[in-house]
């Protein structure tokens, strides 16, 4: 597969991936507005992101509602300023994370947009 035609395999997938994401978020009563990317290098792995249009509290508050729901349990070592929750569900390992502390953030790794 050419290199453009990577990009466009990619950039399909991922825009699935955020629309259906959405959608469960709608029909699950959960925060919208995250974003999601995944990786199937080594199984399956599914990654949300609270982006930096969320206040800290907000962020905080949409962790604790994915994390709820699927179940996940908060990482004892996140990125310094982020909050994470990571675990398992249906086969699929996912994490959900934010930036739940601006100043550490921006103390340690720049400008207070995520990574």
């Amino acid at each position: 597969m050419n290199q453009r035609m990577s990009d466009e395999v990619t950039q399909m997938l991922m825009g699935a991936l955020r629309t259906g994401m959405e959608r469960y978020a709608r029909q699950h009563g959960l925060p919208t507005g995250l974003y999601w990317r995944s990786s199937l290098r080594s199984g399956v792995f599914l990654t949300g992101h609270v982006g930096a249009e969320f206040t800290e509290d907000q962020v905080s508050e949409a962790l604790q509602k994915w994390a709820d729901h699927l179940g996940l349990c908060k990482d004892e070592d996140p990125m310094v300023g982020s909050a994470s929750y990571s675990g398992a569900a249906g086969g699929i390992s996912i994490e959900v994370w934010g930036v739940t502390d601006r100043d550490r953030w921006d103390q340690e790794w720049g400008d207070g947009r995520s990574r």
